[in-house]
């Protein structure tokens, strides 16, 4: 008999090694479990926002007990607190595209006259700008929301839920120093406001201290000498997916092949901004705006090809396809490309959660950033396309939208159906095969009833299953008896010990994997696979087979 036991889930999710190598504290293939107490537990379902209007979503964005939701061309806003959404008057989105992009920007820090200081000379040092700062004082530029379409000129939403159009160059005056052109995607960073133009070939910027005024280009008057595109800057003749500014203080651009670290060069000025320095291209891809995040000091990614760490990419100098962050499940995207709309990423209770397509799906990945270890995927019914936290001190929580309906992550009182596949069985010899007898299982913390199935899986193959039904869970908390004083309520759940019998159900084979199914909040502390060898100078399998003449 051969007796494996596991009690230690912390090394997670491998899909890279094989499963018959797994090393002793590591699973394989998993589905909507979590690993950090190094217990397996099941993660909750999600919980779907009914009072939602119908339409496609748009866009999702959380500021503070706040969400503002874009739908089919239309904005709205609640509190996290409340299920009643409140349209805002007077801003019209294009309904039609895929993504309405916001960033929030606070008030204007610099609100002085600038002047060229010397006609037909644009460039400047950081000792001498060829600008002049007069003591004239000019209209301040107000926080809130900076909202684009990338098609119409965009919006701005005031804290007080007041939306206004933003200016053009025209509306532009000496008065009046206000203007944003039509943009895409964006990223606010050293008191400047970036965007990426319609097109998606350039970067526009604001002034510095002034995030909703463009005109970087005055003449000798201090008034407008050119629009948002005289002083834009390309990076590549790729579009451009994703612009994020990152903790070194640089800006990243990203294309669909290459990411673009840029440094601000203080040294040489135009128009006494700064001029761009680019480091050496990295040679992986951003999908879009939301599929970048940081995880504590990392850059992880989504390209179109899977999963990348922006610096495991930059030590490898390749794609990072082998890199520590990717390589273990790096084969669920075998063949399989990400789509646009498809894909979003987002940090949330020290979990990176990337929705991706894989083999099996649209799934949602889940990695531990303080174990650094792949946790499982997570099953969707329909792809995440973007994020959002409501970053409440005291309860912090996670929302998505896909293409029609606003999602209150993991949420809900039910669970998800945990899914996981444990290291295979073997007797280390070729010359040996081996039949499943015993799964024995620990659960600990049962508050609910749930079914438990096991199910063997011989030579790769998915074989027979044993379901146990009303026993995980089944004498729930209460009052312990006898009771005696002082009475206590026992609230932490049951700890049941289960055993399927596969004894006149398995089937022979070099290897056997256990699956283990389960759906409340049982947490699996341990598993026990038992085994008997069988000594078989020919395997079984290749017994039944018809032999050739000639053949060996």
């Amino acid at each position: 008999m051969i007796d494996i036991v596991q009690s230690d889930f912390g090394s997670g999710m491998n899909l890279f090694t094989h499963d018959a190598a797994l090393n002793p504290e590591e699973y394989g293939l998993a589905f909507n479990v979590t690993n950090r107490t190094s217990a397996l537990e099941a993660l909750k379902d999600d919980l779907e926002d009914d009072e939602a209007p119908d339409g496609k979503k748009q866009g999702l964005f959380a500021f503070d007990r706040y969400l503002v939701l874009f739908n089919a061309g239309l904005c709205y806003y609640r509190n996290v607190d409340d299920a009643e959404w409140t349209q805002i008057e007077d801003i019209f989105v294009d309904s039609t595209v895929d993504y309405i992009f916001a960033q929030a920007v606070p008030a204007s820090t610099f609100n002085f006259k600038r002047v060229l200081s010397i006609p037909d000379q644009i460039d400047g040092t950081g000792a001498n700008t060829n600008i002049t700062v007069q003591p004239v004082v000019i209209s301040p530029t107000l926080s809130g929301l900076v909202v684009q379409d990338g098609i119409n000129q965009g919006w701005f939403i005031s804290p007080t839920a007041v939306a206004s159009r933003l200016n053009r160059y025209s509306e532009w005056t000496t008065t009046d120093r206000s203007y944003v052109p039509i943009m895409r995607q964006m990223a606010f960073i050293n008191g400047i406001l970036f965007g990426i133009s319609p097109d998606r070939k350039k970067l526009f910027r604001s002034v510095s201290g002034r995030p909703l005024d463009f005109v970087v280009n005055i003449d000798v008057n201090g008034d407008k000498g050119g629009n948002a595109d005289t002083v834009s800057y390309a990076v590549s003749y790729d579009d451009i997916n994703c612009i994020r500014p990152l903790n070194s203080g640089e800006l990243l651009v990203a294309t669909h092949r290459n990411c673009f670290p840029i440094e601000f060069n203080y040294d040489k000025l135009i128009f006494q901004e700064p001029t761009f320095l680019n480091r050496k291209p990295i040679s992986a891809g951003v999908v879009n705006q939301e599929s970048f995040i940081d995880i504590l000091g990392d850059y992880a990614f989504i390209d179109f090809d899977g999963l990348r760490s922006f610096n495991a990419v930059a030590m490898l100098t390749n794609e990072g396809r082998n890199s520590i962050f990717s390589l273990f499940i790096a084969n669920a995207f075998r063949n399989v490309k990400q789509e646009i709309i498809k894909s979003a990423s987002i940090v949330f209770d020290n979990y990176a959660i990337f929705s991706l397509k894989t083999i099996y799906g649209s799934v949602l990945a889940v990695y531990d950033t303080l174990r650094q270890k792949w946790n499982s995927f997570v099953d969707l019914d329909a792809p995440i396309k973007q994020f959002a936290i409501s970053d409440t001190a005291d309860n912090p929580t996670l929302f998505g939208i896909t293409e029609t309906k606003v999602l209150k992550l993991f949420s809900s009182s039910t669970y998800r159906e945990a899914r996981v596949r444990f290291k295979a069985v073997n007797s280390a010899k070729a010359s040996s095969e081996i039949l499943l007898k015993n799964v024995r299982a620990v659960f600990d913390s049962s508050t609910s009833i749930s079914p438990v199935t096991a199910t063997e899986i011989v030579n790769n193959r998915v074989r027979n299953s044993v379901i146990i039904s009303d026993v995980l869970g089944r004498n729930p908390p209460g009052i312990l008896y006898p009771v005696m004083y002082p009475i206590t309520y026992y609230s932490t759940g049951t700890t049941d010990v289960l055993n399927f019998n596969f004894e006149r159900l398995s089937k022979i084979g070099w290897k056997v994997s256990p699956e283990v199914r389960w759906q409340n909040d049982a947490k699996l502390l341990m598993l026990q696979t038992q085994v008997e060898e069988q000594t078989q100078t020919t395997a079984l399998r290749q017994q039944g087979s018809l032999y050739t003449s000639g053949t060996l």
